[in-house]
Order: C-alpha cells, then sequence, then structure tokens
C-alpha cells in the first residue's frame, strides 16, 4: 500500500463516508443502484448500504483500537493475549498493507 489513508474519524452522511478531520472530505460513496419500483427491496438495498457505511466509517478508530490493544497486550505473558496479539497484528497487516510495521 503505497498511499496514506485519510486522517480519521469518518462519519457515515446517508452512505457517503466523510473525513471529520478533513473539512468532511469524501472518503467513499456507497452507491444504491436505484431507484427500486418495490419499497421492501429500495428498504433493504438502503439498510445494507448504511451498514456497509457505518462499518467503513469505523474502520480508524478499529485500527487504532487494534494497535492499543498490541501495546497492552504484547507484555502479557499468557497464551491468551498472544492469540489476541496474533489476531490483532494480523487485522493491522490487512488494513496497512503491512505498512505499519507492528
Amino acid at each position: 500500500m503505497d498511499g496514506k489513508w485519510t486522517q480519521g474519524p469518518w462519519r457515515n452522511d446517508s452512505g457517503v463516508i466523510r473525513a471529520e478531520a478533513a473539512w468532511y472530505t469524501k472518503v467513499c460513496d456507497m452507491p444504491t443502484w436505484g431507484p427500486y419500483d418495490d419499497p421492501d427491496v429500495s428498504a433493504t438495498v438502503e439498510a445494507e448500504v448504511n451498514a456497509n457505511a457505518a462499518l467503513i466509517a469505523s474502520a480508524p478508530r478499529l485500527l487504532e483500537a487494534c494497535k492499543e490493544a498490541v501495546d497492552v497486550l504484547d507484555d502479557i505473558d499468557t497464551d491468551l493475549a498472544w492469540l489476541a496479539v496474533i489476531i490483532c497484528r494480523n487485522a493491522i497487516e490487512a488494513a496497512t498493507g503491512g505498512q505499519d510495521g507492528r
């Protein structure tokens, strides 16, 4: 991953992810590909788009939480702490493309 992601926090603005720290810069847009004739389909698509947008918007906080967990758990000498560190490091690597150095 060569680029740097937009600094968080991010927020979901009706399916548009915006970065609060960067003058509400659009991070991504979650299109609904509608309108749909069936109101049930339309509501389902809108709910899915908002759920996906909420997950994407939480990405910066989730990344920081994983980093903090590694910092705290790395010095605890138990199998469970070791497993949690491995899981968090894998998530950090996936999010950063291995550029974080943890």
